[in-house]
């Protein structure tokens, strides 16, 4: 078909003004065909552009793992490198042990024994000494009397018992002239210890305070004296009584008064 008759097929001529005028149907065609094309080319572009945001958000994403940490065969390749240095930190340690084992086996005893040697040569001479000095001192107590230091004080620690023993036969005799039914606060003569010639802590003031005394108290006041305690408080209050030469005794709950004491054994004098 040539391009004159397809023109003369779009286009007809108008009777009334003698202007030739496009058919309403051509019209119609010929605007909707730019129309489609345009519609195809926006949706392809939209298509694109959507496209691109998408590979750019992708990429954004990758980047983002990427900082995260180490790839796969980062991670591979680090534990690779890691095995090899502990198997090498097992050679070493291998060759360290079988080192000091070669030490141990041919230089640590020469070494050990060179140190030691003036030691033991001097512990040796010591413990040497020390049995020559106890043997001499057991033969020497067999063939020489007590040496007048140890005389001596034997002797001032029987002067020491002597005079405690003089003090305290005063002391009770003081005492015994005590009424216990009339005067109860009259203070009480001290009769001394014999371990080092001392009243107890404990010992009373005067009979009120004597007879104030606890089962405890007066328990701890018989054993600094050596005395034998008694279950009975009235049986300790009467041998203590006794003891400091109070001629008195307390009532019993039988109703019956301590026997008095035997008098101590005197104390030899040194010679």
């Amino acid at each position: 078909m040539s391009k004159s008759s397809t023109t003369k097929d779009a286009l007809e001529t108008s009777t009334t003004d003698g202007a030739a005028t496009p058919r309403l149907g051509s019209n119609v065609q010929l605007q909707q065909e730019p129309s489609q094309v345009q519609s195809t080319v926006t949706s392809i572009s939209d298509a694109l552009d959507k496209l691109d945001v998408s590979f750019r958000e992708l990429n954004e994403k990758a980047s983002q793992v990427e900082n995260l940490g180490p790839t796969s065969q980062e991670i591979e390749t680090q534990l690779r490198q890691l095995h090899q240095d502990v198997d090498k930190h097992k050679e070493d340690r291998q060759a360290q042990l079988e080192s000091v084992k070669k030490w141990i086996r041919e230089d640590a005893k020469e070494t050990i024994v060179a140190q030691l040697k003036p030691d033991i040569k001097s512990n040796i001479q010591s413990e040497i000494v020390k049995k020559v000095k106890e043997e001499v001192g057991l033969q020497f107590k067999d063939h020489v009397p007590i040496s007048l230091e140890e005389q001596l004080e034997e002797t001032e620690k029987q002067l020491r018992e002597v005079k405690v023993s003089l003090d305290n036969s005063e002391a009770r005799r003081l005492n015994n002239t005590l009424d216990m039914a009339l005067i109860q606060d009259e203070p009480l003569y001290p009769i001394l210890k014999v371990s080092d010639g001392k009243p107890s802590d404990l010992y009373p003031a005067d009979l009120i305070s004597l007879l104030c005394y606890d089962s405890e108290t007066m328990k701890k006041l018989m054993e600094d004296y050596d005395l034998p305690v008694d279950e009975v408080l009235q049986v300790n209050f009467n041998r203590f009584m006794a003891h400091i030469g109070i001629k008195h005794q307390l009532l019993l709950p039988t109703g019956q008064a301590l026997p008095p004491p035997s008098p101590p054994p005197p104390t030899a004098v040194a010679k």
